[in-house]
This record gives C-alpha cells, sequence and structure tokens, in this order.
C-alpha cells in the first residue's frame, strides 16, 4: 500500500460527538492485491453538510447509496427500493431490495422492534451489533465479526497513515510490528483509558466515550 493523507484547514465545525475542529483530515491510498488486482482508495472531507457518501467503483460496475450500476458502455441503473411498515405510528423500514435477475433483497430483523426510523437506518447497525455480542457472550456463540477479521480491516487505515509517516513510502500488510501509527494510538488509548488496551481485567470497569482514539489519531480514516 502507498498512501497520502494531510489536514485541510476548514470552517470551524463540531462533529457527531460534538468535538470542535478547524481541520479535517484527507486521504488516499494505492493498494496493491496478491491476486493482481488494485484498488484506488480515497477519503475526501465531508464537506459544509457533513453528509458522508461512499461509493465502490469496480471494473464491471459500480455501487452507490442510490443504487447499483452494472456494465460500463452500456451500464444497466439498479436503483434501491425499500417498504416501510408503521409500528406504533413510527414510519420503520421493512425491506430494502434490487430489481435484479434474482432479486437481492435485505429484510430489517428488528422492524417489530420499532427500529429502522427512515431517519436513523443506522440504528438497524447498531441493533445487530448489540444483538450479536448478547449472543456471543450469553449463548457462547461465535462473534459474527471476529478480531481476525476486524483487525485487517483496521490495519488499511493504519497503513494508510503509516506510509505517510514513512515519506510516502510503500508498506506491507500485515505491517511488520508496531509502527509510529500504531505506537501512538496505543500511546492515546492509554492515556484516555488509563490501561494498556491488552490490560482487559482493568479496562471492565473503564468509561468508554463514544470516539474512541481511532478518530484523535486517524481522523475519519
Amino acid at each position: 500500500m502507498l498512501g497520502f493523507t494531510r489536514d485541510l484547514k476548514y470552517p470551524l465545525f463540531d462533529d457527531y460527538m460534538q468535538i470542535r475542529h478547524e481541520a479535517q483530515r484527507w486521504g488516499s491510498a494505492v493498494i496493491e492485491f496478491e491476486n493482481g488486482a488494485v484498488c484506488w482508495f480515497e477519503k475526501p472531507v465531508l464537506g459544509g453538510s457533513g453528509r458522508q457518501f461512499w461509493d465502490v467503483e469496480g471494473s464491471e460496475g459500480n455501487l452507490t447509496p442510490d443504487g447499483l450500476q452494472r456494465g460500463k458502455a452500456q451500464p444497466e441503473i439498479l436503483a434501491f427500493q425499500s417498504a416501510y411498515i408503521q409500528v406504533e405510528g413510527v414510519k420503520v423500514l421493512d425491506r430494502l431490495w434490487i430489481d435484479s435477475d434474482p432479486v437481492v433483497e435485505y429484510r430489517n430483523p428488528y422492524a417489530s422492534y420499532g427500529i429502522g426510523r427512515e431517519e436513523d437506518l443506522d440504528e438497524v447497525a447498531r441493533a445487530d451489533i448489540l444483538v450479536r455480542f448478547h449472543e456471543a457472550i450469553v449463548e457462547d456463540r461465535p462473534v459474527a465479526y471476529p478480531v481476525e477479521r476486524a483487525w485487517p480491516d483496521q490495519e488499511l487505515a493504519i497503513a494508510v497513515e503509516e506510509s505517510q509517516h514513512r515519506g510516502n513510502q510503500w508498506v506491507t500488510l500485515p505491517l511488520d510490528g508496531d509502527g509510529a501509527v500504531e505506537a501512538a494510538m496505543h500511546a492515546a488509548y492509554r492515556k484516555l483509558y488509563g490501561h494498556d488496551p491488552e490490560d482487559v481485567d482493568a479496562l471492565i470497569g473503564a468509561p468508554m466515550p463514544r470516539g474512541g482514539v481511532r478518530c484523535e489519531i486517524l481522523g475519519d480514516m
């Protein structure tokens, strides 16, 4: 991976945790995989609205918050369709789909609980996280998103900053030991929570603020 990051000055704004900022972190990276695939990653600043927008573009099409595009020369646009139900007077997402062949559909498993309001669809994902953790702790089920999957995802964001720290040099994943960026995250973690990240017993009673140290060191990467 080859990464580039920079803080861009920006009019003062408050983030979702009501923390005031005067700059936003911009980042981009080239990621080369063993199978020959190449990914160009771009994390621009959010802009004045603060609305987050994502777009995944592949060799045969792309995926956006609005739908799926298949093909390049003569693209087929498949818009996301949604259906809502009323739960105790609240409009709640019931299902989401695209009219492909076969139809690809997602059903909200928490709709009957009133989870999935149109103005905050992220609460479906939050509910799923809590349910999966409950199942893992109480029923001893496998964790849905275990550390062996989560860490490589987190390491991509760390590697972008690590490449920048090393003078925009190529870095190989997995990273070889604790780099400067990960060391800074560990130091910030100890300062915020009062304990080393591996001291699990001591951390049980420690308060866990929402933002943590990832945003402090990596921005919103």
